[in-house]
Order: C-alpha cells, then sequence, then structure tokens
C-alpha cells in the first residue's frame, strides 16, 4: 500500500504529480458492472441494519416493560430510573395514544408541566370534586413493616434523594427481598390533617392500585386502603374507591380534579403540579407538633 500514497516526479525533477487514488487502483481488479452493484447495494445494506437494530431495542424494551409489570409514566417525564437514556427506543414500545408517547412526541424536556395538562385537558369523562391518591402497593406490601407500624408513626417530613416541587422521597427497589424505598405511604395523621382542610367537601375519590409484580401479597394494601376509608367516613365524607386501573387512567383522572391530594413518589408529585398549573387545588398538609402528635 506504500506505493499508493508515495509521491512521483516526472522525469525533468519538477513538482510531484498526484498519485492515483485507492479506488482509481481498484478499477484494475473490479468490473464496472460490479462496482454498480456495490454503489446500489451499499445504501440498502446501512437501511436494513438500521432497521434490524431498531426492532431488536424495541423487542427488548418491551421485553424489560413486559418483565417489570410496569408502566413508568413518572419516571419518563421526569427521566429518572434509567429513562434518561434509550428515550426514543422506550417511548415507540408504548401504544400510540399513551401518555407517554404522546409526551414523548410534543416536547424533550423534563417535567414539562403545561405539555402534560395540554395531554390531559383532552380527556372528555367527568372531572371529579375531590380526588386521594395512595401510592401503595410493593412499597407497604414487600417491607417488614406492617400495617400498624405505617398507620401509626410519627408524620414527619419525608427526606430522601428524589425531589419535586420541594417534596423529597425514596425511591428504590422494593421487592420479597429488600425495599429501598420511602416516603410514600401516609400515617394515620396525614389523613385527619386532609380532612381538617376540607370542610366543605364531602365525597372524595381514592384512586389507588398495584401496577408492579412482585412476590409481594397485596394484604397489606388493601388494609391500609380500608383504614383510610375509615378515617374519612368517622369524619363525615363519603369515599369511592377506583382500583388499579389503568395508569394514564389514573393519571388523568388526578390532574383533572378540581381538588387532589398527593401521595409521596414522582407520580403523584407530577399530578399536583398539573393541578396547579390547571388552576386546581392541592391539599397535601405538613406535619406540625400538634398534628403530628395525633
Amino acid at each position: 500500500m506504500c506505493c499508493l500514497i508515495q509521491p512521483s516526479f516526472n522525469i525533468e525533477g519538477s513538482a510531484p504529480t498526484k498519485s492515483p487514488s485507492f479506488f482509481q487502483h481498484t478499477r484494475k481488479f473490479f468490473p464496472a458492472h460490479q462496482k454498480e452493484i456495490m454503489v446500489r447495494t451499499t445504501p440498502l445494506f446501512l437501511y436494513v441494519s438500521c432497521v434490524v437494530v431498531l426492532i431488536a431495542a424495541l423487542l427488548l424494551v418491551q421485553s424489560l416493560h413486559k418483565r417489570a409489570g410496569t408502566y413508568r409514566l413518572g419516571d419518563f417525564v421526569l427521566k429518572t430510573g434509567g429513562l434518561d437514556k434509550f428515550r426514543c427506543v422506550y417511548a415507540l414500545a408504548q401504544p400510540p395514544d399513551s401518555i407517554v408517547r404522546r409526551y414523548y412526541n410534543a416536547t424533550s424536556r423534563t417535567a414539562d408541566v403545561p405539555a402534560l395538562a395540554k395531554i390531559v385537558d383532552s380527556a372528555t369523562e367527568a372531572r371529579e370534586a375531590c380526588v386521594i391518591h395512595l401510592r401503595l402497593g410493593d412499597v407497604i406490601d414487600c417491607p417488614a413493616a406492617s400495617v400498624d407500624d405505617f398507620w401509626n408513626s410519627a408524620w414527619t417530613t419525608p427526606t430522601g434523594w428524589d425531589s419535586l416541587d420541594g417534596v423529597a422521597w425514596k425511591g428504590g427497589r422494593c421487592d420479597a427481598t429488600r425495599c429501598d424505598s420511602a416516603g410514600y405511604v401516609r400515617p394515620k395523621a396525614f389523613f385527619e390533617a386532609v380532612c381538617d382542610a376540607l370542610p366543605n367537601i364531602s365525597h372524595i375519590t381514592i384512586i389507588s392500585g398495584k401496577h408492579t409484580i412482585n412476590k409481594c401479597e397485596d394484604t397489606k394494601t388493601h388494609e391500609y386502603i380500608r383504614r383510610v376509608q375509615d378515617t374519612l367516613h368517622a369524619r363525615g365524607k363519603t369515599s369511592t374507591l377506583q382500583w388499579n386501573r389503568s395508569p394514564d387512567h389514573d393519571f388523568t383522572a388526578m390532574c383533572r380534579a378540581h381538588t387532589f391530594v398527593p401521595s409521596g413518589g414522582g407520580f403523584s408529585r407530577l399530578a399536583a403540579l398539573v393541578v396547579k398549573h390547571r388552576g386546581g387545588r392541592v391539599v397535601d398538609p405538613v406535619p406540625t407538633p400538634r398534628n403530628s402528635a395525633r
């Protein structure tokens, strides 16, 4: 190959002449019709390769999605939980009418509340007067703590590495072997403070569900919900439970509520921001020496 790049001189010793290129040399070895085939097939090969890679990536994401058994709307919008990368692949693996897919098509920003508000505004179902969101499932069923431990615990300001709009929580792995999550499940004192803040609300819709696949029985989840409803009823309020609907349906109902009471976690905190953006009311009492001692 050295001969292909060495300069050549004419007999008179004048300036060097340009050496033939590599492709000029290949003309000796490839007939014209073979070179034409190479030129025509190279773009097709690249196109097919890209399609194969994209299909493989989509199948991988769908496999992970089914294995996790969860639709990670909050993580996608907040770009957390590993969904800060390969967003295109994850979004394309979701149904075209899903909030994740529509959000991806609408914006590339993190926690774009106006974009989310525009998406939920397209819903046609009636708005709820007051919605309480309970983030339960793995975060209460998997830890060793009992329902009594959660329900009667001291009401304190949650802390953690995740935060949004000044509210913190800790979101991590939570399964039958260990649970690294905290700040999701509220104690009894929180709901008593909610009732105090809603003297003119007589009926409340509770939204909850179990959207993750794990080996933990959901017995504690349902016992906790019963205690929340009993507390509301003791304060003269009726309640309706909307259980285990699709995350998109839940998120839309939460965002469109006239009054919204969030739980911990990005899913609920995002809904609270959308409610505020749409002019609704968010009731999220904070612990004080008086109410935390109840």
